[in-house]
């Protein structure tokens, strides 16, 4: 059993079965497309912010992010996925209520621990956004990297999630794939079928 399937299953019992998989949690329902195609299982954040609402938590349903990982050590993962544009008030949003999900379930004891123990990860469409940047905010992209001697960039966006969180990065699909499945995931996976 997965770390992620051991948490779900210590949930209040409507929360048990929300989860799914990676390729699940990052359907775009727009353009009836997934944006990844893992088979990994990952708690449904988006599902439990609908069951949290529905129970009359909040008179508001909460913003949340589409999914969460949960490594064996217990380290955790707030992953949005956007196939098209975002603006950095949705990130805010989804940021601050991923958060008070979290501990209103009980998956962290506070914003403390939270601030210790959780990345928020934005997974993003490159293309969708280098076909929106001018040439002076590509240039500007490709000197950060350089001078960061890093290909990842960080997106500007992410400074509304970073006081949230222990840290966040925002990936392209192919940087999601390399730097997160491969390296944290698959590990965990592979060991446990040893």
């Amino acid at each position: 059993m997965s770390k992620v399937e051991e948490i779900a299953s210590s949930l209040s019992p409507q929360y048990k079965k929300l989860t799914c998989t990676w390729k699940a949690a990052s359907k775009d329902d727009t353009n009836h497309a997934h944006m990844v195609d893992f088979s990994h299982v990952v708690l449904d954040y988006d599902k439990m912010a609908k069951r949290h609402h529905k129970e009359g938590h909040y008179t508001y349903r909460l913003s949340s992010n589409d999914a969460v990982y949960v490594t064996d050590d217990e380290t955790l993962y707030f992953v949005e996925f956007k196939n098209g544009s975002f603006e950095k008030v949705e990130i805010a949003k989804k940021g601050i209520g991923s958060a008070m999900l979290a501990m209103d379930l009980g998956l962290v004891h506070g914003l403390k621990e939270l601030q210790e123990r959780a990345f928020y990860i934005l997974v993003y469409n490159s293309e969708f956004i280098e076909n929106k940047q001018t040439k002076s905010q590509k240039r500007i992209s490709g000197n950060l990297r350089r001078k960061s001697g890093r290909t990842i960039t960080k997106l500007p966006v992410m400074k509304e999630v970073d006081w949230i969180y222990h840290e966040s990065f925002s990936y392209t699909v192919k940087e999601f794939e390399s730097e997160f499945i491969q390296k944290i995931v698959e590990p965990e996976y592979l060991a446990a079928g040893e």
